[in-house]
């Protein structure tokens, strides 16, 4: 039972921790009892923990926090009427139109990645074709007919565009 306690009480600090994280380390330890470095290693921690990359930092606080105003939004929506509602929706909507945009930011950076590591294939492969070719040319000798050499490589080059095709996923 104490593990259970110890756990709840290790998520709430650790949530507390987040909400502050853009305090100074002295004054995150003021407000939660911890030293300086320690929260800013739970922190550190805390963000890293969540699988970002430590130059991503800012934006998965950034995620962290909108989530929390959303949630805390959501649970304000219960209690009021009128144009209080409103008021609270209005941040509700917006807290959810940050997070998708954040989304939609971070999906193009990993679409930009993914074009970078397939155009660095596809330059890998020419180049291993190349070195390919040259070395059969070379042991077959210079006396090889080029249109002979280039129609087999146009034959080549068509039965391995059709074997990548086939292997390629949308």
């Amino acid at each position: 039972m104490d593990g259970v306690v110890e756990k709840v009480s290790r998520s709430a600090l650790d949530e507390k921790l987040l909400r502050l994280a853009r305090l100074s380390p002295v004054e995150i330890g003021e407000q939660t009892g911890l030293g300086a470095a320690a929260a800013a290693a739970r922190i550190a921690e805390l963000l890293e923990s969540r699988d970002w990359l430590s130059d991503r930092q800012e934006e998965r606080l950034l995620l962290v926090e909108a989530a929390s105003l959303k949630d805390r939004a959501f649970a304000a929506l219960d209690g009021v009427e009128g144009s209080e509602f409103a008021q609270v929706a209005n941040v509700v909507l917006r807290s959810l139109k940050l997070v998708g945009e954040r989304l939609d930011a971070r999906r193009k950076l990993v679409d930009a990645d993914l074009d970078r590591i397939t155009s660095a294939h596809a330059r890998m492969f020419g180049e291993a074709f190349d070195a390919a070719l040259s070395h059969i040319v070379g042991v077959l000798g210079e006396g090889l007919d080029p249109e002979v050499v280039d129609a087999a490589v146009a034959d080549g080059l068509r039965a391995a565009g059709e074997l990548l095709s086939k292997r390629v996923v949308d």
